[in-house]
Order: C-alpha cells, then sequence, then structure tokens
C-alpha cells in the first residue's frame, strides 16, 4: 500500500540483513520489482505486538545494495497486521467524559444542514455519533473501548499497543462493521495528568486514523476521529458507586415512605387513642373509621 491509501504489486527478494534486534526489529536490504522498475531498497521492520508490524521503506529504488540504507531520512510508517487479531488488554483504564469531538462536530454540522434543507426546521437534539462518555478496558477482559451517548455505542476490541515517547499507540477493530468501513483503527493518545505528580485524573487527548499510525498527527486534533476526554475515575470506582447506590435504593424509598406519612396531617376521626401503624403490609387494608354518631358519644 502506498502513503496516500493506493495499491501496487511487488516483488522483493531478501538481499542482506543488515541490523537485527531480540526478533523486535530488523534493518534489511531487498531486491524489488515493481511492473518495469528494479532496484534495491532498504526496510526496516519492528514488531510492536504478536499481530502487528510497521514498515518503514525507504524512498527510491538503487542499483547498488550498499546505497539503499545509506540515508538515515526519516521515512513513514506502514502498519501491518495479521489476518485473525488477538484481543488483548486496553491501556489507559478508566471512564471518561468526552468534552470535545472533532469528527462528531463534523457529522453535526452536515446532519443540521441536511436537515434544515429537508424539513425547513431545527435539528433534533440527538445527534446520532455524538459521544458524551468513554470507558477504556471495564469489561471483564478488559480489552473494550466504547463510546456512548443517548443516542448510538460504538465499541472496540484493543489488540495491542505500545509507547513512544509522550504519545501512546492502540490497534483496535470495531466490534461492528459495516463492509465498507475500515477492518481496523490506529488509536494515538496522549494522556496529561491532572498535577505534576502524576495522580488525581487528568485530561486525554484520543485520535483515530484507518491506514496507518500517523506520527505528524497531534492526537485529539485531527485524524478520521479525534476527541478530548477528561477522567472520571477507575473502573472499580464506578462499579463500587453503582452497587452502592442500587443496595440503597430500596433503603431510600422506605425513609421516603416514612417521611412522607410522618409529615402528613391526620384525620379528625383517626385522633381517637388508637395505636395504628405508620405503614401496613402490602395487601392489608387499614380498619374502618367510626361513625360520626358514634363520634358525638
Amino acid at each position: 500500500m502506498n502513503e496516500n491509501g493506493s495499491f501496487e504489486e511487488k516483488r522483493l527478494v531478501c538481499h542482506s540483513i543488515l541490523e537485527q534486534k531480540d526478533k523486535k526489529y530488523i534493518k534489511l536490504v531487498a531486491h524489488v520489482t515493481r511492473g518495469c522498475e528494479s532496484g534495491h531498497v532498504c526496510l526496516r521492520f519492528a514488531r510492536r505486538e504478536a499481530d502487528v508490524l510497521e514498515l518503514q521503506q525507504g524512498a527510491g529504488l538503487w542499483d547498488a545494495p550498499q546505497d539503499a540504507c545509506a540515508s538515515d531520512a526519516p521515512q513513514p510508517y506502514v502498519t501491518l497486521i495479521t489476518t485473525s487479531l488477538t484481543p488483548m488488554r486496553c491501556p489507559i483504564i478508566g471512564r471518561y467524559s468526552v468534552v470535545s469531538s472533532l469528527a462528531d462536530s463534523r457529522r453535526r454540522r452536515q446532519q443540521d444542514t441536511i436537515g434544515d434543507m429537508e424539513s425547513g426546521v431545527g435539528p433534533s437534539e440527538c445527534v446520532s455519533g455524538q459521544f458524551d462518555s468513554a470507558s477504556i478496558g471495564c469489561g471483564a477482559a478488559q480489552d473494550t473501548i466504547e463510546f456512548k451517548s443517548a443516542c448510538a455505542t460504538a465499541a472496540y476490541t484493543c489488540h495491542g499497543g505500545w509507547v513512544e515517547g509522550s504519545v501512546g499507540f492502540v490497534i483496535a477493530s470495531p466490534v461492528s462493521r459495516a463492509s465498507s468501513h475500515p477492518r481496523t483503527f490506529c488509536f494515538m493518545y496522549t494522556l496529561h495528568p491532572r498535577n505534576e505528580s502524576g495522580g488525581g485524573g487528568g485530561t486525554l487527548a484520543l485520535s483515530a486514523v484507518a491506514h496507518s499510525c500517523e506520527r505528524r498527527l497531534t492526537p485529539g486534533r485531527a485524524g478520521d476521529k479525534a476527541y478530548n476526554l477528561t477522567a472520571n475515575g477507575t473502573c472499580e470506582q464506578s462499579s463500587k458507586y453503582n452497587s452502592v447506590a442500587q443496595r440503597l435504593a430500596p433503603a431510600g424509598a422506605l425513609l421516603l415512605l416514612l417521611a412522607a406519612a410522618l409529615l402528613a396531617p391526620l384525620p379528625l376521626p383517626l385522633a381517637l387513642p388508637l395505636a395504628l401503624p405508620l405503614a401496613l403490609p402490602l395487601g392489608l387494608r387499614p380498619p374502618p373509621r367510626p361513625s360520626p354518631a358514634l363520634a358525638r358519644r
């Protein structure tokens, strides 16, 4: 695949290995046949995960093999994946709120324009694809990135990642997709702690690109998808709060019932010296009220 996303057929034969590091990196010279052209090219392969490789290919073809890798000029990366990807644990696990979304803003403007043209009325409040929360690795397997809104949910399965300096990379595939949509995305992120000690939550800038992990891209500002998130805590904290809320819900309902009974004014016929419970079990009826004639006696 070329840098512009187009494809062409090439035949490569390994000529010589120049450098190799622990089965994680290899630099070699290969002889390439491309249509009517042929020559030597410099190739660099880096293994990111078991199912993910990245390739850097030197510019141009060289007659002499020793000239192919003579230049150290940086080359763009091409991300290569296996045909069968294995789910893996996601990094930066936690729950987040979506502050802004570049791709969703574009989609929202397009939908608003189409809606105004077709119906002549204002856009609906609920726009598909406009997410307001995200969770990363919060399932039992910790291998899912999930975006949620009142309209839709988008989920991705993590297949491995790595970090280069301050930028992290994650290869992920959509849990469900149309046949015309990309099979995988490269998520790029930068995490900014709230304080200098690195604790207390913070912000997460996240972008996704469909073809390769683009080093020139700024996470959260560009890409096929771009999000800026704020941390809401860990998955365990959120689950704990939800569990406590569920346990307290029946008690809260009972307290409201007792408060309503205590604050309600007593009717005059019940002002007799008669002990009645504040709440009756479900299915029982209160005793009949005395008639006005008996009350005057």
